[in-house]
């Protein structure tokens, strides 16, 4: 058998996710979560698929509650 290839995953953090996420859509992008609060970790987040299925993420900073 042939060694299974791992996973990797990309984050970036943007100033304004809604707008990453309008321009990413218009080129054709595919999203596996749309943007999210994460209260949490004071983000809103959405995942995107690369062309080989890997995610990538997208946070903008909304401050910690």
């Amino acid at each position: 058998k042939e060694p299974v290839a791992g996973t990797a995953s990309l984050g970036f953090t943007v100033d304004d996710l809604d707008k990453t996420v309008s321009d990413l859509k218009a080129k054709g992008t595919r999203f596996v979560m749309e943007p999210t609060i994460r209260e949490n970790e004071g983000i809103r987040l959405v995942v995107a698929i690369d062309p080989d299925g890997l995610g990538i993420s997208f946070a903008q900073v909304i401050g910690h509650g």
